[in-house]
C-alpha cells in the first residue's frame, strides 16, 4: 500500500492547525520523556526522541534520496543538528528546573 498521507487531505492544512500541532507535540514529547531521564539521561531520551520522530517522518513522507541534492541534504542535515541541539537545550532545562 503506498499512500501519501500528505495527499489524502482535500486542501491545504491551515497554518495555525499546523502551529498548533507542533506545540502540542513539543510539550507532549517533555511531558513525556522526563520520565525517562532516570533510565536514559537527558541527552539520552533527546536521542530516543528525535531517532522516533525521524523514523515516523520517513514512514510517513518516504522521500526519494535521488530526489535530493548534495546542498539541500547539507541544508537538512544543518536543520537537524540546529533541532537536535535546541531540543537537548530543553531538555537539559527541564532536568534542572523543578516543575
Amino acid at each position: 500500500m503506498d499512500v501519501n498521507v500528505l495527499s489524502t487531505f482535500p486542501g491545504p492544512v491551515p497554518a495555525p492547525l499546523l502551529a498548533l500541532a507542533a506545540m502540542f507535540s513539543v510539550q507532549l514529547g517533555a511531558a513525556l520523556s522526563t520520565h525517562l531521564f532516570a533510565a536514559l539521561s537527558p541527552a539520552g531520551s533527546v536521542w530516543l526522541r528525535l531517532s522516533v520522530a525521524a523514523a515516523v517522518l520517513l514512514g510517513l513522507t518516504r522521500p526519494r534520496p535521488r530526489d535530493f541534492s548534495p546542498s539541500a541534504v547539507r541544508g537538512v542535515l544543518a536543520l537537524g543538528t540546529a533541532s537536535a541541539a535546541m531540543t537537548l537545550a530543553f531538555v537539559e532545562a527541564l532536568d534542572r528546573i523543578p516543575l
